[in-house]
């Protein structure tokens, strides 16, 4: 083979295994939905993980709440945050 007709059959196949990834990737990203990430993200939410919190040196210093841990303190606060405006509201005749 000739350096020319090498360097065709090269380009050849890089273009060929280029439109095969490419259709690859477009059936992938086309398999996504928006209910799919949602799903994903509530899934992840929920997991109620803790995650180790350390130092440089890679020692534990505590744990990390998990992320639904947090919702639900932070629910909580503002449900009696609100509870305690309505209370004030009533108490004041607002």
């Amino acid at each position: 083979m000739s350096e020319a007709s090498e360097r065709d059959a090269r380009t050849i196949l890089h273009s060929a295994f280029a439109f095969v990834q490419s259709v690859e990737a477009n059936k992938a990203s086309a398999a996504v939905t928006l209910d799919h990430v949602i799903a994903q993200q509530v899934k992840f939410l929920k997991s109620g993980e803790a995650r180790p919190i350390v130092d440089s040196t890679g020692a534990s210093t505590g744990d990390r709440t998990s992320r639904y841990d947090e919702l639900k303190q932070l629910q909580s606060q503002v449900t009696e945050l609100v509870t305690a405006a309505k209370s004030l509201a009533q108490e004041y005749d607002v």
